[in-house]
């Protein structure tokens, strides 16, 4: 899939390589250790593809990193709202859960 270049894909693919780096590994080195390639690492890392919340768990997990380290800005310790979250993670989810969270966040809009 194809990266929407956002200011929270940047942010995500900015944390993986720093995490990445911060532990002394290659992309090689963590593409191993997660079992996805090389290459769709290195395409996450570059905003060139959007990482799915799925392979960013397996990634988060290959780092040591709980997951919602991924979502944070590490020099102003600010994370994401949650509609943001939702809205990431609903671009990166097939068509029928698309369907759900596309419902939740309508909701969200009802509330204001």
């Amino acid at each position: 899939m194809a990266a929407e270049k956002s200011e929270l894909t940047e942010l995500i693919a900015m944390n993986i390589r720093n995490f990445r780096t911060e532990k002394g590994y290659s992309q090689l080195e963590l593409s191993l250790k997660c079992g996805i390639s090389q290459s769709y690492l290195a395409e996450v890392e570059t905003c060139k593809k959007a990482v799915s919340i799925k392979k960013l768990d397996v990634i988060a997990r290959g780092l040591e990193k709980p997951i919602y380290l991924f979502f944070m800005n590490a020099r102003t310790q600010t994370a994401y709202d949650s509609r943001m979250l939702l809205e990431y993670i609903q671009n990166t989810l097939p068509t029928e859960v698309k369907d759900i969270t596309d419902s939740f966040l309508k909701s969200l809009d009802n509330r204001k």
